[in-house]
């Protein structure tokens, strides 16, 4: 009965490691960036555009974390998370579920809201998956593959001094070299 208790707790332990352990943009981000480092893991950027609404107060729900040589897993760009003046009463914010479970974001509304990447060549990406009313209008504008050192950046696409639309990171998915599984 005891070893059976401890083995409970260990793996409860093991689970409580493994969710914190990821990048989030949270619900009022929305992720415009992704950068694959020399090591291979992936760098989300997130940013919180005025088609998003701000977090209420001061509730901040993205997570970043750093790994050992102080690099973190994700950020926001400079500047997204100040107040900004004007009413956010009918602005959406993004519906995440909280973990992370998905291998692909494949449907229309939605984008990758957090990556949980573990360094192993068999283990692909675990995907947040989080789904905004405000892409049922959009379009896919292409796929590209990036390799360590790389990045790819979306963000405002703007015409004529309007911002139009916003570039986001709708899917992410690792593919590793068989010839070379570091890469």
């Amino acid at each position: 009965m005891r070893h059976g208790a401890f083995i409970l707790s260990s793996f409860l332990l093991l689970l409580q490691l493994y969710v914190i352990e990821t990048s989030y943009c949270g619900e009022n981000g929305v992720p415009y960036s992704l950068e694959i480092l020399s090591d291979g893991s992936p760098v989300l950027g997130c940013a919180q555009p005025t088609c998003m609404s701000e977090p209420l107060e001061d509730n901040e729900d993205s997570v970043f974390i750093a790994n050992a040589a102080g690099q973190e897993d994700g950020f926001f760009r400079e500047g997204d998370r100040q107040r900004k003046s004007y009413s956010q009463s009918y602005k959406p914010k993004a519906e995440c579920p909280g973990h992370f479970s998905e291998f692909a974001c494949t449907k229309k509304n939605q984008w990758v809201g957090g990556i949980d990447f573990i360094d192993h060549p068999r283990q692909p990406l675990v995907l947040q998956c989080c789904t905004f009313e405000g892409l049922r209008f959009s379009q896919d504008v292409g796929v590209t593959t990036i390799s360590s050192g790389e990045a790819v950046t979306g963000g405002e696409v703007v015409r004529d001094g309007r911002q139009i639309s916003f570039d986001v990171i709708a899917n992410a998915r690792k593919l590793v070299d068989p010839d070379d599984p570091k890469r």
